[in-house]
């Protein structure tokens, strides 16, 4: 697997410091670039070119949405995880509406950001004509709905056999609030409304037997 440039835009100095320095440990990514400020990210975005980039959800300067919106405008337009502190429901929904994939908690492992920067990797970048020139992006297609990560897995599991998230919770030694956001990114992902929706879907499509 070849070495990924990863920006960080965070505002929390103690946060995004200690992220950086533990994603340089490992050899799959490269940072390029870590900054508070969104505004400045977006003036040096047309040089620094990331694979992907790792955006905090309460930017002081500019909101994720609105950051993601301009560079999704850019002849290259990299794909962006969106970095919760806060597991506002409103905010992942106003993520995703900008066209925000991923969304990690901030408290989540970092086992689950390394799913979320795998699970990026493996989707195909497609050249869109707008105009006279090339938007680059990536364009969820079946494969990208369908593709969960194992904590997501073991976590529809979980959810078949009738357990609550509480319980999930309890087995897998995680918040319970963190289970609430793998069932809302397995929803996304899976295009369901609902739990019974959800494991007839999975079902059907092979995901769980």
């Amino acid at each position: 697997m070849s070495c990924t440039q990863l920006a960080i835009i965070d505002n929390h100095r103690l946060f995004r410091t200690l992220l950086k320095d533990t994603l340089q440990q490992d050899e799959r990514v490269e940072i390029i670039y870590c900054s508070g400020s969104g505004i400045d990210f977006l003036k040096h975005y047309p040089v620094l070119k990331p694979a992907i980039s790792i955006v905090s959800m309460g930017l002081a300067d500019i909101t994720c949405p609105e950051l993601a919106k301009r560079v999704a405008s850019c002849t290259y337009a990299c794909p962006i995880i969106g970095m919760n502190h806060t597991n506002g429901i409103e905010e992942n929904q106003a993520a995703q509406e900008a066209g925000i994939i991923n969304i990690i908690n901030a408290t989540d492992g970092l086992s689950d950001l390394f799913d979320a920067i795998d699970y990026i990797r493996e989707q195909p970048v497609r050249a869109v004509n707008c105009s006279e020139e090339s938007t680059y992006t990536v364009r969820p297609n079946r494969r990208t709905r369908e593709h969960l990560s194992s904590r997501e897995l073991t976590v529809l599991r979980y959810l078949a056999d009738g357990y609550t998230s509480r319980e999930i919770a309890d087995e897998l030694h995680i918040a319970e609030k963190t289970v609430g956001t793998h069932r809302h990114r397995i929803k996304t992902k899976t295009g369901t409304k609902n739990t019974p929706e959800l494991i007839i879907h999975a079902v059907r499509n092979g995901l769980i037997k």
